[in-house]
């Protein structure tokens, strides 16, 4: 992925790559130390289904890995999402 300025990513649109609209970007998350960049903070659109997903607070967390493409809209994998481990604790194995 070329270089871009993370504060240009604020406010874009958040789609999957099946084309369903997630929200929008509202901050890009990295490791100080290394400077990787670790989650994003999306604000879900009213009607996505936000069920099982990773939340911190009203956003949901996307670890930046599910990040496919970013340029007029930020495109994600959803099958590379993190699932909260409250869910987790819930399956049988």
């Amino acid at each position: 992925m070329p270089s871009i300025y993370a504060k240009g990513l604020t406010g874009k649109k958040v789609v999957a790559t099946d084309g369903t609209e997630v929200g929008k970007l509202e901050s890009v998350i990295a490791d100080m130390r290394t400077g990787e960049l670790i989650n994003i903070l999306i604000k879900p659109d009213i009607s996505f289904d936000t069920s099982g997903l990773d939340m911190e607070g009203d956003f949901i967390r996307i670890p930046f890995v599910a990040v496919k493409a970013a340029k007029d809209v930020v495109t994600i994998d959803m099958n590379k999402l993190r699932y909260d481990t409250r869910d987790l604790a819930s399956i049988e194995v």
